[in-house]
């Protein structure tokens, strides 16, 4: 199983994310979207990979889909298994154990909004395709994507539930005990 962030020049964040996994006895990989990336010294312990999109303007903050993309190809060239952070995303003390134990559950494991956390084993990817790269922003790629996982793999395996007919939530499978919504600033103290 490999672990893949996606990164917008947020230093901060980032360190803080790669060092809480880190400890938790977790390796990470980073895509990041502008050239200026910067690891701490001890967050730089925990990274096996990392790829600067030199394509990308560093203006941008966006390209979810392409960025997702990229890192399937990459991830899924290694493992059967992957899970996708955005460096934003503040996780709990017990994410990786408890990931570990979850995935025997399901195939996919989805929250608590958007893209950003998602656990998925390649089966998934193979039936459900690439993020749509007509999306250029953040936003609607993610719903696109999720929806079609929804429609074309067994339900049971997926920790999502589609509670609208233009939405979903997670299940209570404990996602959110482990990642938190709450968005850090560049500033914000490590």
């Amino acid at each position: 199983m490999q672990i893949w962030i996606l990164t917008f020049n947020r230093p901060v964040v980032l360190n803080r994310l790669i060092e809480r996994l880190g400890k938790q006895g977790a390796r990470v990989n980073i895509l990041s979207n502008h050239p200026d990336l910067r690891f701490s010294p001890e967050s730089s312990k925990y990274v096996d990979e990392y790829i600067i999109n030199t394509l990308n303007s560093e203006e941008s903050n966006s390209w979810c889909a392409r960025s997702w993309n990229t890192i399937f190809m990459k991830a899924f060239a290694k493992t059967d298994e992957l899970i996708c952070l955005q460096d934003d995303t503040n996780v709990s003390d017990l994410f990786y154990p408890w990931i570990h134990e979850e995935k025997s559950k399901y195939d996919f494991i989805w929250g608590p909004a958007g893209d950003q956390f998602f656990y998925l084993k390649k089966d998934i990817f193979k039936n459900v395709g690439w993020w749509d790269e007509r999306y250029i922003g953040c936003y609607c790629g993610d719903a696109d994507w999720m929806k079609r996982v929804y429609s074309t793999n067994n339900k049971d395996r997926l920790s999502i539930v589609d509670t609208h007919d233009w939405g979903f939530t997670h299940n209570d499978c404990g996602v959110r005990y482990h990642i938190d919504t709450r968005h850090f600033s560049k500033t914000a103290d490590p």
